[in-house]
């Protein structure tokens, strides 16, 4: 898996609404969140497959 850019950010909650500090990884055809940086020990909270995207 070939990263393209990694770092936090905080996303809003599916119901609550509340800001949820996520590590999130960007790579060629994947964008996954995680509790924390040390995501190789763990699941992703949330995974996206993205046909395309554009990176500036």
């Amino acid at each position: 898996m070939e990263i393209v850019n990694e770092g936090w950010v905080f996303k809003q909650s599916k119901y609550l609404k509340k800001l949820r500090k996520r590590y999130i990884i960007l790579t060629k055809n994947f964008i996954c969140s995680f509790k924390s940086e040390y995501y190789q020990a763990e699941k992703p909270t949330e995974s996206f497959y993205c046909l395309f995207f554009f990176f500036f």
